[in-house]
């Protein structure tokens, strides 16, 4: 049985395929050989086994026909199946035409070919084999001595051949005499006396497998080294993996080929499958194992796209220092333009920081703003996002300077940065790659494209701040960026990204019909999450169940708020709906600890005692495990998307509003729905951490709707 295929490209075999097929003749147990030379083609389910293990056998039977091999269908016999001489014979045929064989039976199931040469008598419908038509019926003679070939004729058929020739004798009568005609000779009257003696069926058997096993892998050695190749980086995935689902999900983000793969891998490090739907955690291990195997050919698998990160020894997720276009902590500058004799430095006499050049002077501008606790105190200062703000627009401008304008940082004047105020419109090759790259990465650049006008104007304000920094401190005599005309314009008017009520209902209701798992019942609260406190993502994947602080509403009754930690370790109180907080005690009941001593449906207070470090969210496989704020974004970043795919066909508009959507979107929807619903703008600052109220006014839109409506009343 021939199995197709419907990859478009011509199925290879490697030696890890010949390899599999040995172990299975040799009578592996077929779950553990597939697990050890099979696994980057799926799990070991019986049916992928079964199909696969098929198509390998196709695959090396025209391999054989096309060199001329005769021997080509014994690699579809399993030697576990050769019966011994005392199985059953199978039931003899009336009709000759219909005996066959198939080509892929084993010996208990060959129906032997019929003697026809000489006519049985009328009375008799029983037709006996000679020795040489059994030989001639069984697919591999070659296997059996003559003494053995007796006695299997012997076991099966000698009892026919007796009543067969008293049959014979009734039907010619008596000689003169009275006596019995007595049978002519007849070859399988003399097998019993031929038989040989001494081994028993069964050794004789298993002497028959081992022959069979033993010209089965002298096939496969010949097949090996005629059609054994060594998988290429131009070569296409699918012939590789048999247009597996592993292979289609790998087409579907773009992956052709494996050397684009590899690169793929080595891009996104060992979180790479995150970025192909469907593939999972052990199915990249499985499809790694198999790259591994083949680095001979494919080239060395990146260490560090073997395990995560924390697991990792420093030299691997820390390359060596270079010079060129990387992160600011590997950046070796050139000596020529390291600034320790910029045109624009202060006398060394009169500066205020220990630094010798720009990468130390930019470096102690930045601890400034690194998070960190007072020792003396205890309290935090600092803001991790503040910090990677401020570093990334540093590190922009101090890498173009360098590798771009071929300057010192401290040469820089008022055209440079004019120059530079360009080029953030449209970045060169050198510097653009992709966000989700790894600092590590040998593919990390600064910038994923031009810059929107409102992001410039982030990065030029953090600049401007950088030199005025650094002139304060005197390791500057000027700051070029004052002398620029038409620095910082009139910010255009802000679009008020967030979802209408409709748009955010369509989301909800796409939430609540997913099915029920972990991993879509964590996505659910998220959003919940989000949408009720306004939080950002950061805060949300820190937030705690030591966060939640009780308290007594106007009534008497008891409340619950989240005492929040945000942007700049500014505190703020966030009061919960009761409905979130019910559907909060679900989600942290739910976390399984039961076990460690609380109830399952304990209430917050509860909890709270019991685990204050636990996380509101969490990895699916260990509650106490946080998740990072890049993982929360992706992963309602995703959700937004998959909810447009869905709409797509019913609500066109929503879907691309949707399909704009990122967290903070439910924070902006927060805000909106607060000043529409009649709340307090003051109270909308404290709520969302908002230094001043001027930026919580941009969610009131009353102006425009009142004027929105006086323009249709006149002019519509």
């Amino acid at each position: 049985m021939m199995v197709k295929t419907t990859t478009t490209a011509t199925p290879k075999l490697s030696n890890v395929d010949f390899r599999y097929l040995s172990a299975w003749i040799q009578g592996v147990e077929v779950r553990e050989a597939w697990t050890r030379y099979q696994s980057h083609r799926g799990p070991a389910d019986a049916r992928r086994i079964r199909t696969t293990t098929r198509l390998l056998l196709d695959l090396l039977t025209g391999v054989a026909r096309r060199h001329g091999l005769p021997e080509a269908m014994v690699l579809r016999r399993d030697p576990a199946r050769v019966a011994s001489e005392t199985s059953a014979p199978p039931a003899l045929s009336a009709s000759p035409e219909k005996a066959h064989v198939s080509a892929g039976a084993t010996l208990d199931e060959a129906v032997p070919r019929l003697a026809t040469s000489a006519p049985t008598p009328a009375s008799v419908r029983l037709a006996v084999p000679t020795l040489d038509d059994l030989r001639d019926s069984l697919e591999d003679p070659d296997f059996y001595s003559e003494a053995e070939l007796i006695e299997l004729w012997q076991s099966r058929y000698g009892h026919a051949a007796t009543v067969g020739r008293d049959a014979v004798a009734q039907d010619a009568g008596t000689t003169e005499g009275g006596r019995a005609a007595k049978p002519a000779p007849d070859e399988s009257a003399a097998a019993p006396r031929r038989a040989a003696r001494g081994a028993t069926p069964a050794a004789r058997a298993q002497a028959r497998r081992a022959r069979l096993v033993e010209r089965q892998l002298a096939l496969l050695r010949r097949l090996e080294h005629l059609a054994a190749a060594a998988p290429l980086p131009e070569d296409p995935i699918e012939a590789w993996l048999f247009s597996s689902a592993t292979a289609a999900r790998l087409r579907a983000v773009g992956l052709l080929r494996l050397g684009e793969l590899l690169f793929f891998i080595r891009q996104h490090g060992y979180r790479w499958y995150r970025k192909v739907p469907r593939i999972g955690e052990e199915g990249a291990k499985r499809l790694m194992a198999w790259l591994q195997q083949h680095e001979a050919s494919l080239g060395a698998v990146a260490a560090t796209s073997l395990a995560p990160r924390r697991q990792l020894h420093a030299t691997l997720t820390q390359p060596a220092p270079i010079m060129g276009v990387v992160p600011l902590e590997r950046l070796v500058l050139p000596v020529t333009r390291s600034g320790a004799e910029g045109k624009n430095r202060a006398p060394a006499r009169d500066c205020a920081i220990e630094a010798a050049n720009d990468y130390q002077a930019i470096r102690a501008w930045l601890n400034l703003y690194a998070p960190a606790v007072d020792v003396v105190t205890g309290e935090a200062r600092g803001s991790a996002h503040t910090w990677r703000a401020y570093r990334k627009e540093a590190e922009r401008l101090l890498l173009w300077a360098l590798f771009e304008r071929h300057k010192a940082l401290s040469d820089l004047d008022a055209l440079d940065l004019a120059e530079y105020r360009r080029f953030l419109f449209a970045p060169g090759p050198a510097f653009v790659g992709s966000r989700s790259v790894p600092r590590w990465s040998e593919h990390w650049r600064p910038f994923e494209g031009p810059l929107a006008p409102r992001s410039r104007l982030v990065a030029e304000s953090i600049c401007q701040a950088l030199f005025a920094w650094l002139v304060q401190v005197g390791y500057l005599k000027h700051n070029p960026w004052v002398q620029l005309r038409g620095g910082r314009k009139a910010q255009p008017l802000q679009e008020l990204r967030s979802l209408s009520d409709h748009q955010w209902a369509l989301v909800a209701d796409w939430l609540e019909a997913l099915p029920a798992r972990a991993a879509n019942r964590r996505l659910q609260f998220m959003f919940r999450l989000a949408f009720v406190t306004g939080m950002r993502e950061a805060e949300l994947a820190a937030a705690r169940v030591g966060w939640l602080h009780q308290d007594v509403d106007a009534g008497g009754e008891l409340v619950w708020n989240l005492h929040v930690i945000g942007k700049g370790q500014k505190e703020r109180e966030v009061p919960l709906p009761a409905r979130f907080v019910q559907e909060l005690t679900q989600h942290l009941a739910a976390k399984g600890l039961a076990a460690s001593g609380a109830e399952r449906g304990a209430n917050l207070g509860e909890l709270r005692e019991f685990a204050p470090e636990l996380p509101l969210l969490s990895a699916l496989d260990d509650a106490m495990k946080p998740m990072d704020a890049k993982r929360v974004y992706e992963l309602m970043k995703k959700a937004f998307v998959d909810c447009a795919d869905n709409l797509e066909r019913t609500d066109a508009d929503a879907a691309a509003r949707i399909r704009r959507a990122s967290p903070h979107w439910l924070r902006h929807t927060h805000g909106r729905m607060w000043v529409e619903g009649g709340g307090d703008r003051g109270m909308l600052r404290d709520r969302l951490g908002h230094a001043s109220i001027a930026t919580t006014g941009i969610y009131d839109r009353s102006d425009v709707r009142r004027q929105r409506r006086e323009v249709e009343r006149m002019f519509g």
